[in-house]
């Protein structure tokens, strides 16, 4: 696992200086107690924060690692396309229907689920009696194709 410099961020920082923290991978930005409006388009750096706040980022569209351990309510990242690890696991919705590329995507009590563009996923944690015995309320996960096998 690769150290990363935490930085705390707020609304009080500059435009600039957010741009150039979120523009270093080796950083890592607790976003706690900023608006997420505020992120730039490209993010680098590792997003976390330690809160049961929703995490609503309309303008993120590459981010590396998002940690949110804590948080519940609502994940949105509309025009997210491309991600590293996503750890969400108490939010009951996950919203990020353009995301295509990421690494592991944790939503394990998520109940509404919108991931239709993922094509590129290590692996999306999911308790798995949801789907075999109350299915979501509103699941889009383009699911994988079956392997063609020789009998």
């Amino acid at each position: 696992m690769k150290e990363r410099n935490n930085v705390y961020v707020e609304n009080t920082i500059t435009d600039r200086r957010l741009k150039a923290l979120a523009d270093n991978p080796d950083m890592a930005l607790d976003v706690t107690s900023l608006d997420l409006r505020r992120l730039p388009a490209h993010v680098r750096a590792e997003l976390f924060s330690y809160t049961k706040q929703n995490f609503i980022a309309p303008n993120l569209e590459m981010c590396g690692d998002i940690l949110l351990g804590l948080g519940e309510g609502e994940f949105s990242a509309p025009k997210l396309k491309t991600a590293g690890n996503i750890a969400a696991p108490h939010f009951s919705s996950f919203r990020a229907c353009m995301l295509e590329i990421a690494g592991d995507i944790n939503i394990m009590y998520a109940h509404e689920i919108e991931l239709t563009a993922l094509r590129d996923s290590s692996r999306v944690f999911k308790r798995a009696f949801d789907f075999l015995n109350s299915p979501p309320r509103s699941t889009r996960v383009r699911k994988p194709k079956a392997a063609n096998r020789a009998p």
